[in-house]
């Protein structure tokens, strides 16, 4: 008999496997050193310049506020999460990734953008180099991100958020990879979330410390699906090709707030999605899905939901016809209804909701009772002044709160 461990390849041992991370940690502390003593000796020069060397101070804010374009390199070390007893693996090793990062700060062309107050919008690219590689390998990401950036007296903090699409090189596989019961496709989504605090070394070169959690998943499409949760520390080098400007902008500069319509409209979505049986290699089954929703706007940003929502999963279906207990009424066992309650945040046209309910009718009595739904919604009009008459399509993933259920979309329109 084979076993799992004559498949399982052999890891190679790499004395130098954290090369990149000496180097970049190394190219940090000299470019650290070399502009700080740079700008001492331009400031030193300075000092017995006339008082008009400074008048400029007006064209520099006008060039900060025009030059918002900047690039990041960043390095995080972390180790995955073995957060529930079904996490086969047992990690040994620790997590490196490295991430590249193009972005520039918003400028206030689009009403969203003040709203928001001005963040920081780009593309990142990650690479992370999991510990334990034989089993859980390496994964390349792209993201869009999004980072907001405050200012208290000196103290400089951020957060930031970027949702996109991965590939893995190890998933599960029933008789390479047997262990890795965490992931189960190549082609994964990903979550990352993250804080930290930025330090001007040079006006036009920044450092930042920042905690983060990313989050590996395919929404059940395919099983196995525990997902891949790596919390980690890092620190970024950020250069931007002129001074930036971190300060909101004037108010005189903004345009007109436009009017909200903060009546209870109500929208109709129809949606289907797809999930894979509990067993790895098993048939995907459709989901169908229909809402009814009542949303009330809070502000330009926000708005508050409310609803029903009815799930008929073809997989229960089938389950049930082929069962002798149940021979009467059969569709009804393969529907499950839940009211709601949620919140939305737009971004222009583009926006993110989360909501979560209780199971009202729900035949199998499953222990899951807490039904949730991350989604994200185009409109297909603006959404400033329009509520009602907006056509939009959703791309959703339903899960029953950490654990995925199944990923759909869904096209809707308001009333």
């Amino acid at each position: 008999m084979l076993t799992n461990s004559f498949f399982s390849p052999i890891k190679p041992k790499m004395k130098n496997q954290h090369y990149f991370a000496w180097t970049y940690i190394c190219l940090i502390c000299f470019i650290s050193l070399k502009n700080v003593t740079a700008q001492n000796h331009t400031l030193s020069n300075n000092n017995s310049s006339s008082s008009s060397n400074f008048t400029p101070s007006a064209n520099t804010t006008t060039t900060n506020t025009n030059t918002t374009f900047h690039f990041s390199t960043n390095i995080y070390y972390g180790r995955i999460a073995d957060y529930t007893y079904l996490f086969e693996p047992e990690v040994t090793e620790g997590t490196w990734m490295y991430e590249l990062k193009f972005g520039k700060k918003t400028l206030g062309q689009k009403q969203w953008q003040h709203a928001h107050n001005y963040p920081f919008i780009g593309l990142s690219f990650l690479y992370a180099q999991y510990g334990d590689a034989a089993i859980f390998g390496h994964s390349y990401s792209l993201a869009p991100y999004i980072s907001y950036h405050y200012q208290f007296k000196k103290l400089h903090y951020f957060w930031q958020a970027q949702v996109g699409l991965a590939y893995l090189n190890r998933p599960y596989h029933a008789v390479y990879n047997q262990t890795n019961n965490v992931i189960g496709s190549k082609v994964n989504a990903i979550a990352k979330l993250g804080a930290g605090l930025q330090f001007k070394i040079h006006p036009q070169v920044h450092m930042q410390a920042h905690l983060s959690l990313t989050h590996w998943s395919n929404g059940k499409v395919q099983s196995p699906n525990l997902g891949i949760n790596v919390g980690a520390a890092g620190i970024s080098l950020l250069y931007f090709p002129t001074v930036p400007n971190f300060s909101p902008y004037p108010i005189a500069n903004r345009t007109a707030t436009p009017i909200i319509d903060k009546r209870i409209f109500v929208n109709i979505k129809l949606g289907y999605g797809l999930t894979e049986s509990n067993t790895a290699g098993g048939p995907k089954y459709g989901v169908f899905n229909a809402a009814i929703i009542l949303n009330k706007r809070r502000n330009i940003k926000t708005q508050y939901l409310a609803g029903i929502e009815f799930d008929y999963y073809m997989n229960l279906y089938y389950y049930t016809i082929n069962q002798v207990a149940y021979q009467e009424k059969i569709y009804r066992k393969a529907l499950k209804v839940y009211p709601f309650i949620g919140y939305e945040l737009f971004f222009g046209q583009v926006s993110i909701s989360l909501q979560g309910g209780l199971y009202v009718f729900n035949p199998f009595g499953e222990k899951r009772l807490t039904p949730t739904k991350l989604s994200l919604q185009y409109y297909m009009l603006p959404t400033y002044a329009r509520s009602h008459k907006n056509l939009f399509i959703s791309l959703y993933l339903k899960g029953h709160l950490s654990k995925a259920d199944h990923v759909g979309m869904s096209l809707g329109y308001g009333f």
